[in-house]
């Protein structure tokens, strides 16, 4: 069936309506994110065997790096905590962008400000999983047209000087189109399922089939707008909070040990003005703050192409806030 509209995706994260639950979700998700940080700081230190206050000093920290190089046991541990917060954290992301998800395509609310541990959760987070296997695969397979395109290329350039050269950036531009394509076709996997209420992590290929350059387009444009305002961001940091750190690598260039003495200093510094570390965590908020800000902006998109789809008759069984209202 043909589309009956335009997708309009990029700032569906915008409207009106989606104020309601997407700001104290996120809020709630930045307030647990901190916690579980906090949590991890506390249980690595302890790891260590060293106050958690001494994570966040220079100096104290390059000597319990120097003695964990002699601690395989605590090395160990270390990782294992580690790996424990990873599970957490991708099971929060999952929340997260389920309770969106949830609200943008449902209309449904529920658990603390939309974040739950329930089916839509486990659902999205089984998507990372296979987004995961997926990626594994992506990589093994590229690699492998790459090493046999590139053996071609090289028995046929012997005889063609300069041949050589632009095979290989013609298997380039192949070696990269392939991530792009299965990047979009798969980017709305997670926001069908909350949709469906079942997984239905093939039927994202059914969402963007005849949409594939819409969502292209929306994500690039988000992407160039993230790394601008990152650029930004990293040019303020660098230019007052690390500008002594910059000093220290161009006056030490040719000198290794300087340049490590000065940076040391300047990372103490940094801990040591009240002024300048208040800058220095305003600007690490701003970060994160923008990073939510994007991921509800893609979080958007994938809900605006799921609807679209289902108003398109592409994909059968979804449960719309137009739908849900049929059976208040």
């Amino acid at each position: 069936m043909a589309d009956q509209q335009p997708l309009r995706a990029t700032f569906f994260t915008f409207r009106r309506r989606e104020r309601g639950l997407l700001l104290p979700a996120a809020i709630t998700f930045a307030v647990l994110m901190i916690l579980s940080f906090i949590a991890l700081t506390v249980l690595v230190s302890l790891a260590m065997g060293v106050s958690p206050a001494a994570m966040f000093n220079p100096r104290e920290s390059q000597g319990v790096a120097l003695e964990m190089a002699n601690a395989p046991q605590r090395i160990l541990n270390v990782l294992g905590i580690e790996f424990l917060f990873l599970v957490v954290f991708f099971i929060l992301c999952a929340a997260f962008e389920a309770g969106c998800l949830r609200w943008m395509i449902r209309g449904e609310r529920g658990g603390l400000f939309g974040i739950a541990l329930n089916a839509d959760t486990w659902r999205v987070y089984g998507t990372y999983w296979l987004w995961a296997i997926f990626a594994f695969i992506a990589d093994l397979f590229i690699a492998l047209i790459g090493v046999m395109l590139g053996f071609v290329a090289n028995q046929i350039g012997a005889s063609t000087p300069g041949f050589e050269w632009v095979w290989m950036l013609l298997v380039a531009l192949i070696v990269l189109c392939l991530p792009v394509i299965l990047i979009v076709r798969t980017a709305p996997a997670a926001a069908v399922s909350v949709g469906t209420k079942r997984f239905a992590f093939f039927d994202s290929w059914k969402v963007t089939k005849g949409r594939f350059w819409a969502m292209f387009g929306s994500f690039l444009l988000l992407i160039i707008l993230q790394i601008v305002l990152t650029l930004a961001l990293w040019g303020a940091m660098f230019g007052t909070v690390f500008a002594g750190m910059l000093q220290a690598i161009v006056a030490g260039w040719s000198n290794p040990q300087q340049m490590s003495q000065g940076m040391e200093a300047a990372m103490a510094n940094i801990y040591a003005s009240p002024a300048v570390f208040a800058l220095y965590v305003g600007l690490q908020i701003a970060g994160v703050v923008m990073g939510v800000i994007f991921h509800l902006l893609f979080f958007g998109v994938n809900a605006r192409a799921v609807i679209a789809a289902a108003e398109d008759g592409k994909i059968q069984g979804l449960v719309t806030v137009e739908t849900a209202k049929t059976f208040e």
